[in-house]
């Protein structure tokens, strides 16, 4: 239940937007219309609020995947980033989830790229179908891709990267 939309219409720098997963406890199905018509919004910073309000309300807004999925070519970082991340929080299949993350291995951000390949690592040795995208990650420009790509390896697949540091235990 709603019991005030005014969060719904968070603007930048309003401190209510931080209260917006209280008001969201439990919503309907016009509710999670709203959200979606508010990801539609053309400031970057309102649509990655509006994707972490629907990552808030958890696994009753699975029927957003489609949307999140589409969000994942955003022009914005932040929201490419945040829409994976929230894929996990409704329940989207795991499948799905480690092909957006893989996907996000070769963002044009340096940052998406990094935490891509950490959230790879986190979902451990079920995300072996990304082991491809990881290993061009290997060659990344950015040394802080490339060591991210080299501890999701590790801990998806480890016998592919053995860590050095098990030799001296």
């Amino acid at each position: 239940v709603l019991p005030n939309t005014e969060p719904l219409s968070v603007s930048e720098g309003n401190e209510r937007e931080s209260l917006a997963p209280y008001y969201l406890t439990e919503c309907s199905s016009e509710i999670i219309d709203i959200l979606i018509m508010s990801l539609r919004d053309p400031r970057p910073a309102m649509r990655y609020h509006f994707v972490r309000m629907i990552g808030d309300l958890g696994p009753q807004a699975y029927e957003t995947s489609d949307v999140l999925m589409s969000l994942l070519k955003d022009s914005d970082s932040s929201v490419r980033l945040a829409s994976a991340e929230t894929l996990i929080k409704i329940g989207t299949p795991l499948s799905k989830v480690i092909a957006a993350f893989a996907g996000l291995v070769n963002d044009g951000d340096s940052s998406v790229r990094r935490r891509a390949a950490e959230a790879l690592g986190e979902i451990g040795p079920r995300a072996r179908g990304a082991l491809s995208a990881l290993w061009e990650a290997l060659a990344d420009s950015e040394a802080e891709v490339r060591e991210a790509a080299v501890l999701a390896i590790q801990r998806i697949s480890p016998e592919l990267i053995p860590n050095p540091i098990d030799r001296f235990r």
